[in-house]
């Protein structure tokens, strides 16, 4: 069996039985949260008029979810964090 690892919510990593690739665990944590709570028309994406928060990574969290982790860097209404 092919396994991927995804993020859980307080940052700790695990295998994923169900085999779902990373992309979709992003989706799911962004634009899927949205939609469940009925706020997929001003959160959920990078897009001009939305409210977000943004995380800057050094590197690539669909070869590696794992970089999810540690971000360079945050952005939290427009500010960049330390």
């Amino acid at each position: 069996m092919n396994r991927t690892n995804t993020l859980k919510s307080d940052g700790t990593t695990l295998t994923n039985d169900i085999e779902a690739p990373p992309l979709d665990a992003i989706r799911t944590a962004t634009t899927g949260a949205a939609k469940l709570l009925g706020l997929e028309g001003t959160v959920g994406r990078l897009r001009p008029g939305f409210t977000g928060d943004m995380l800057v990574l050094d590197g690539d969290p669909l070869a590696d979810v794992t970089v999810l982790k540690k971000p360079a860097r945050a952005v939290r209404a427009g500010v960049a964090l330390q």
